[in-house]
């Protein structure tokens, strides 16, 4: 079974022709494969253990084996929420999938990431952010980042009542904002706060 680029960018919803051509001639027609992609790189399912057991699940969009890099499709309404190359070698999704690659794919050392972009709107422009991490760098950012966080993540899974749960309010403005901010009464004492890992 086979997927041709078309299909992976409609796994997003991206229905335009006229905007996946507009994607494609703004990479010079080498963004997306010319040949078709088999079906088990498209949508492929990652389960990453961390030190306590614990798996991190998710799917990778788009699996390139030959060119050791995993693609991630992102929808985009403003340009200004494309991510900056630091920025993704620090992102929890990006660790995880790149060091699932190692450890479940085959993968060699030099890992490459990228997000490909498709505009939602007009304030957005087709883009594309790419990364290479080695293997070292992966497994450090992963112990740094992702180890952390699982942690907490175990911990409040115990918890049986959401008042019991510490707030981190450094993610109270992510993504627009949560709409409950002005209701939850948790802002206010900083004390019992964490930081993001």
């Amino acid at each position: 079974l086979t997927a041709t680029w078309k299909e992976l960018a409609d796994i997003k919803g991206v229905a335009s022709g006229k905007l996946l051509l507009r994607i494609a001639q703004s990479h010079g027609d080498t963004l997306f494969p010319s040949e078709p992609v088999p079906k088990d790189l498209v949508e492929h399912k990652i389960k990453t253990k961390s030190i306590t057991g614990r798996v991190c699940k998710g799917v990778v969009d788009w699996v390139e084996p030959e060119n050791n890099r995993i693609n991630d499709h992102k929808t985009l309404s403003s340009s200004a929420w494309v991510k900056m190359e630091v920025e993704l070698k620090s992102d929890f999704q990006a660790i995880c999938y790149c060091k699932d690659a190692l450890d479940n794919m085959g993968f060699t050392d030099l890992v490459k990431f990228r997000h490909i972009y498709y505009p939602t709107t007009s304030k957005a422009q087709p883009d594309t952010t790419e990364i290479v991490m080695s293997a070292n760098e992966i497994q450090t950012k992963f112990n740094e980042k992702v180890e952390p966080r699982v942690a907490i993540m175990t911990e409040d899974a115990e918890i049986e009542l959401p008042g019991e749960v510490v707030p981190n309010p450094s993610a109270c403005g992510d993504y627009g904002g949560c709409e409950f901010r002005d209701l939850c009464g948790q802002i206010g004492d900083l004390r019992k706060h964490r930081a993001d890992p």
